[in-house]
Parts: structure tokens; sequence; C-alpha cells
């Protein structure tokens, strides 16, 4: 059975209500995903650096993940690691740590694809 838009009744039910995965999980109300190409500067040794971009729908509450899909910081000579927050609605910072104590890091060109979860 669908709805308009070709929605079927199970998708309108989790949009309206959310989403609970087993017994006792976490009902979810919403998850939004973006990509970026980003080509950070160099991170000097046990320095940081941020990156911001959008991704419509996540609220600051939304909990946020960020893995790399292509490019240099998915090498595993990286010595870069990530992490983001949700610094505004629908804006993310991504934050890179390089965790060298003696070399900078120069990440060139890679993709970032940065997840909100809501519950």
């Amino acid at each position: 059975m669908t709805l308009n838009r070709g929605l079927s009744v199970f998708a309108a039910i989790a949009a309206t209500v959310g989403l609970v995965i087993g017994v006792a999980g976490t009902r979810i109300t919403g998850h939004y995903r973006a990509t970026l190409d980003v080509n950070p500067a160099s991170i000097a040794a046990n320095g940081s650096t941020t990156t911001v971009m959008t991704v419509t729908g996540a609220a600051t509450a939304s909990h946020c993940n960020v893995g790399v899909t292509s490019g240099d910081l998915l090498s595993t000579t990286s010595t870069a690691r990530l992490s983001c927050k949700f610094t505004a609605a629908d804006t993310a910072t991504v934050f890179y740590y390089n965790t060298s104590s003696t070399a900078a890091f120069d990440a060139g060109t890679s993709t970032l694809s940065v997840q909100a979860w809501s519950y």
C-alpha cells in the first residue's frame, strides 16, 4: 500500500512517530546525511583544524557521525583523527586532529560523509 509521492505506509508512520529497532531500542526521529569534498590545510604536529559543512535537517542536539569515503584521509598512513559536532541548525563542524607528535600532516583531497541522527 502506498500514499502520496510513493511513500509506503511504513515510511509514513516512521516519519510521523519515529522508528524503534528491537524491543528496547531508542526511538529514531530523524536521519540526515551530506557529503563534502575537502582539502584541509596542513595540520601541525599535535595540531588541529576544522571544516564547516551543511547537513540540511540536522539540529544542534543531533548525534554527529563523520566518515571518509575516499581520499588521503582514508589512507592507512593518515595520522589525522576526525570528529564532528552540530554547531548550529543544519551546520556541522568537522574537527581534524593530527596524532603525530613529530610531523605535520597534509591530508590532500578527501570526501567526508557526515550523518545526523535525532532521537
